[in-house]
């Protein structure tokens, strides 16, 4: 009965619900890399320390993960045009109270909000997406949109970022995204109506306690991730104290699944080989993508790009991902074998690497960057959706929803890891730096002031710091090919044409 009640108003044309839906969905994810490129400019800003605002990022991601099992029920309550409305301006109301406070339990408190209310945007926009397919071509079709303007947001991001603290002060970058969000969210508003898209659910017996036990523990996770270099883990007891907790609220998560009627998540999912190994290929995936990030700082701080060479940079990557999405969407339709994809995907992440590291050191000109970052960018598009479709495609439909937000859980854990492995190795091969200046036998410098002494210490450090990233990310990769092509359960033809959603 429901599918036969229109979601859009009629008199509104495909073309104008398309473009209403792509600029109701890509701010959400813009959000989540606002400031991750421009942490200095960021922690002048507020006054806080630059661990603060990583976690601040990681909070955010937790807000997305933790709510994402939720949505579905809470969202169901209301019609999709008052759900996303209300969404839209909380949304804006957050964005607009981070411009104003200065203290950083509210801007946590704000971040993981805002999160929560980025599935408020996001999952409506892409039901609406799914709604408007044909049912055949639904899943790989919805899916390709909402990742592929996922992977554009970054390079979208880095660019307005750059352009607008060029010109503006840091809080502009708040009001960008507001200008941003109101175009989306009034059109689909004039365009829905109040029709709904699912049957209306009743707000009682919500897994509200598990969502909490659930967001703890990945807040906890996430602190210890950000924190972890500057906790005393021998002298005092507080990191101890706080994996006891997680540990604790995880044993108690796990075992409130397994006795209710209606879980948070179906933990049946991880029966599924097939499941497991996609979720490790996203955590992998997300793991390699934070390479990106890397490169990024070395343009800005080896190479001393200026916001127009940044941009065309980013316009390199985001061409390579259109162009990868693009084709991977066709050849999936076309019925190649979703391994074949990702042999493809990640191999051209390989070259990327390789490429880039071959390129750092030695003087070159920002025009010689663009070639590999088209190859990132091939990649990055080509491999997301085999990798999606992978993973969710041999679960039932009562499980693919819990399999989506597991999934999510999944690119958390790969970000967080990035994060973790960043920090660890900045600050290991700085200090390893540090020890062979010392000792005479780092590498020789002409005498420096003590200013340009520092900056000169840095930059190498940078440098050093993005080779050895960038061979290690390489090795990862390599590895991963080498299981793409030697595993068995990997070996599954898995084409559209045997799958229906």
């Amino acid at each position: 009965m429901l599918a036969s009640l229109p979601v859009f108003r009629p008199w509104a044309p495909t073309w104008l619900v398309r473009g209403a839906l792509f600029l109701g969905l890509a701010p959400g994810f813009i959000l989540l890399g606002l400031y991750a490129g421009n942490l200095g400019e960021a922690a002048a800003y507020f006054g806080f320390k630059l661990t603060d605002l990583q976690f601040s990022i990681l909070l955010y991601f937790v807000g997305i993960v933790a709510y994402f099992p939720l949505d579905a029920r809470v969202g169901s309550y209301l019609p999709v045009r008052r759900y996303y409305s209300l969404a839209v301006a909380l949304m804006l109301l957050s964005v607009w109270l981070c411009t104003l406070t200065t203290s950083l339990p509210v801007f946590l408190a704000l971040r993981f909000l805002q999160g929560m209310l980025t599935v408020g945007v996001c999952s409506p926009c892409l039901g609406l997406i799914f709604s408007q397919l044909e049912p055949g071509r639904s899943r790989p079709v919805g899916f390709s949109v909402f990742y592929g303007t996922l992977l554009c947001s970054t390079p979208l991001t880095t660019i307005i970022a750059t352009y607008s603290l060029q010109h503006y002060s840091f809080s502009t970058l708040f009001y960008v995204f507001a200008l941003l969000q109101l175009p989306g969210g009034l059109l689909l508003f004039l365009l829905l109506t109040n029709n709904r898209l699912q049957p209306r659910k009743p707000l009682y017996q919500v897994e509200w306690l598990s969502f909490g036990l659930y967001a703890a523990s990945l807040g906890i996770g996430a602190y210890l991730v950000v924190y972890r270099q500057s906790l005393q883990w021998l002298e005092d007891g507080k990191p101890w104290l706080l994996l006891g907790i997680l540990a604790l609220l995880a044993v108690v998560f796990v075992r409130r699944q397994r006795f209710r009627k209606r879980p948070f998540l179906h933990l049946s999912v991880f029966r599924c080989r097939h499941f497991v190994l996609g979720l490790l290929l996203f955590m992998v995936l997300y793991l390699v993508r934070s390479s990106a990030a890397v490169a990024s700082l070395y343009f800005c701080q080896v190479l001393r790009v200026d916001a127009h060479q940044l941009a065309s940079l980013q316009v390199a990557l985001l061409v390579g991902i259109v162009a990868g999405v693009s084709a991977a969407l066709r050849l999936v339709l076309a019925g190649t074998a979703l391994r074949t994809l990702m042999l493809v995907g990640f191999g051209l992440l390989l070259v990327h690497h390789g490429w880039l590291y071959s390129l750092f050191g030695a003087p070159h000109t920002p025009a010689e960057f663009v070639p590999p970052l088209l190859v990132q960018g091939l990649g990055n598009g080509f491999v997301f959706l085999p990798v999606v479709l992978f993973t969710l495609s041999p679960l039932s439909p009562q499980q693919v929803p819990t399999g989506v937000s597991l999934a999510v859980g999944a690119r958390f854990l790969g970000f967080a890891a990035s994060v973790a492995l960043t920090n660890f190795l900045q600050s290991w091969l700085r200090a390893t730096y540090d020890d062979q200046v010392g000792l005479g036998v780092g590498p020789a410098t002409p005498p420096l002031a003590p200013h340009s002494l520092s900056s000169a210490q840095d930059t190498l450090s940078l440098l050093r710091f993005s080779t050895d990233y960038f061979a290690l990310i390489g090795c990862v990769l390599a590895g991963l090919l080498l299981v793409l092509l030697l595993v068995p359960p990997l070996h599954r033809q898995y084409t559209f044409r045997n799958h229906r959603p």
